[in-house]
């Protein structure tokens, strides 16, 4: 792609496309010179906002842009560019690509249906300078898709004084608003996870479950894997067993019972369950744990 100048706000910046024409979009711009344009857009600081589907071809790359890109995965995979490389994108991923640097997403597949938003670099959006390149699972991806949707259908069956469109604009910022907040406080998931972990810590034998776990937390099972994933690294079920297996191995080196009573402390019905696990985990058989302890 060929990089080409464009200016905003009197900064200039460089950017680069290629999009095939199968590819479709709609969209709505805060000011007049755009094809559909809705001022309302810009008391909340919106330059652009709209809905593609991408098919065969469709990127975008850009060098210094004096704005922020949000994008919300709808169906389909991407990726996200930045001075790094690029990063998967997946559905029901929420991106947010700050303002500055190299910045860019591409098609990655056959279709990728998706939201988007450029952002001033205003009060209201400030924040969003703290952070790189952020991918994030969000359950709200698909409602925001919709209420674009729906925004840009309404500017162009009413224009700017269509009432609905305001009903639309108010409903699509809110959950965008609620999506962001979760996205800058990614740090606070992270605790969370981490606590509800330490609770499988001291009950080592209950049989936890992850549907359980995901209810604590207040999410749906799919949405607490993809936060497992996305903070932890790991899916929520190998991460149940990475404890289980770490404090088996901890019992053992330290005498704290043989191999049937640590599997009975873990909550193993049957001892030859455990010694599968464990052998399979660390690839010796928790015996021969045992037979390496001091003394």
């Amino acid at each position: 792609m060929k990089y080409q100048p464009n200016r905003h706000h009197g900064v200039e910046y460089q950017e680069a496309f290629d999009i095939a024409p199968a590819s479709r979009q709609r969209y709505v711009g805060a000011h007049d010179y755009e094809t559909l344009f809705y001022r309302k857009l810009d008391e909340f600081d919106v330059i652009l906002a709209g809905v593609t589907t991408a098919r065969e071809c469709f990127a975008v790359q850009r060098l210094g842009a004096p704005f922020h890109t949000v994008l919300l995965s709808a169906h389909g995979e991407a990726e996200a560019l930045d001075e790094n490389g690029w990063q998967t994108i997946r559905p029901h991923d929420f991106v947010v690509l700050p303002k500055g640097g190299l910045r860019g997403f591409r098609l990655h597949g056959e279709v990728w249906r998706f939201g988007w938003f450029l952002l001033r670099d205003t009060p209201r959006w400030h924040a969003l300078n703290t952070m790189g390149n952020v991918i994030y699972p969000d359950q709200h991806t698909e409602s925001i898709f919709d209420a674009l949707s729906l925004l840009c259908r309404e500017v162009e069956a009413g224009g700017a004084h269509n009432p609905f469109a305001t009903g639309a604009l108010s409903l699509t910022m809110g959950i965008l608003s609620q999506s962001l907040a979760a996205a800058l406080d990614k740090p606070h998931m992270e605790r969370r996870l981490l606590t509800l972990f330490d609770a499988v810590k001291q009950d080592y034998s209950r049989e936890w479950r992850v549907d359980e776990l995901a209810a604590r937390l207040g999410v749906t099972p799919g949405y607490f894997h993809k936060l497992c994933i996305t903070h932890m690294r790991m899916a929520p079920s190998q991460l149940l067993l990475n404890l289980r297996m770490e404090k088996a191995l901890q019992l053992l080196m330290s005498g704290a019972g043989n191999v049937s009573e640590v599997a009975a402390q873990l909550g193993y019905r049957e001892v030859a369950s455990f010694s599968r696990r464990f052998r399979r985990h660390f690839g010796q058989n928790p015996s021969q744990v045992m037979q390496h302890e001091p003394g």
